[in-house]
């Protein structure tokens, strides 16, 4: 993962089929979110009163690539709306999330790594000289709240933490300061293990619970690739074994989408699928790709035809 980096929205443009596509997504909800559902048009993170939580991360984690794309000045004018009142929020240690101070500690802190990941992906496809600065403050706050022992990994946030990693090796690009990699490495120790509930793939239980999440098991094939350099640890492919183990031996059907609501279900032919898993499998499966692609010294770029990638 060292010897490569991603492009952005500003060197790679789509065309013909594929920027249709993303034409199509702007004119639907994906690039109409905020003038018509609540808890984005008025929400917290914004000065509202609606939900404070993931809603407009979420949004935004696609949105903004959205806009920058098709490089469309409207849709990156309502972007930066968004962004300069998130950012005006931030308090002075450097907190970010819509809650009080007394709040935190019941807070599902998965908002502050998304909304990390979101402000990394906004300063890439905008160049705003002010973010680093922002993630810079959330960042460090979210450490010494950890490393104090104030909050700690729960919820979604607990089986999510790789996610933080994206900002991190973002922030670390440009200050190199040793407390990131601690950051990281608390990450890891607070975050879930996938590798223990693997049996649980194997035998469902049929109900709702975080270790089954379906979206969870599609995003997490991507943990090792985002964080073994962070961590300072070998690549060992773990996205291989999970997807055997999961993907392939036990619930993927033969068109590649996973039988599943919002837990996995199993192999049962009468079980429908789910499209958003397929969707979040699909970066982590290409930086996967990457990540064993550059470690084995082929180097070759056969195998990533998906991967947005230039050598450092």
């Amino acid at each position: 993962m060292k010897e490569w980096n991603f492009y952005t929205s500003k060197e790679l443009k789509a065309k013909g089929w594929l920027r249709r596509q993303l034409e199509i997504q702007a004119e639907g909800l994906n690039g109409n979110l905020d003038r018509v559902w609540p808890d984005v048009q008025n929400s917290a993170w914004i000065g509202g009163d609606r939900e404070g939580w993931e809603r407009v991360p979420y949004w935004l984690d696609g949105f903004i690539p959205l806009a920058y794309l098709l490089e469309d000045v409207e849709m990156i004018g309502r972007a930066k709306k968004y962004i300069d009142a998130i950012v005006s929020a931030q308090q002075e240690d450097g907190w970010i999330c819509p809650c009080d101070r007394e709040q935190r500690k019941d807070y599902d802190t998965w908002a502050v790594l998304l909304i990390a990941k979101v402000l990394t992906v906004y300063c890439q496809c905008s160049g705003d000289e002010r973010i680093p600065e922002v993630l810079y403050r959330v960042l460090k706050n979210y450490y010494e709240l950890l490393r104090s022992g104030e909050i700690h990994l729960f919820g979604w946030g607990k089986f999510r933490w790789y996610e933080g990693m994206i900002a991190i090796e973002f922030v670390n690009s440009l200050y190199k300061e040793e407390w990131l990699l601690d950051l990281a490495a608390l990450l890891r120790a607070q975050g879930a293990n996938y590798e223990e509930f693997t049996e649980l793939w194997k035998r469902p239980l049929n109900r709702w619970r975080l270790e089954t999440h379906i979206v969870n098991l599609a995003m997490m094939l991507k943990y090792e690739a985002v964080s073994c350099d962070l961590l300072g640890e070998n690549y060992t492919d773990a996205a291989e074994r999970l997807h055997e183990i999961f993907l392939t031996d036990t619930t993927e059907r033969p068109w590649g989408l996973l039988p599943a609501t919002n837990v996995c279900r199993g192999s049962a032919p009468f079980r429908g699928p789910n499209c958003a898993p397929w969707w979040n499998r699909c970066i982590p499966m290409n930086c996967c790709m990457l990540t064993q692609e550059t470690r084995s010294g082929r180097g070759g770029w056969s195998r990533l035809p998906l991967t947005r990638c230039r050598r450092r």
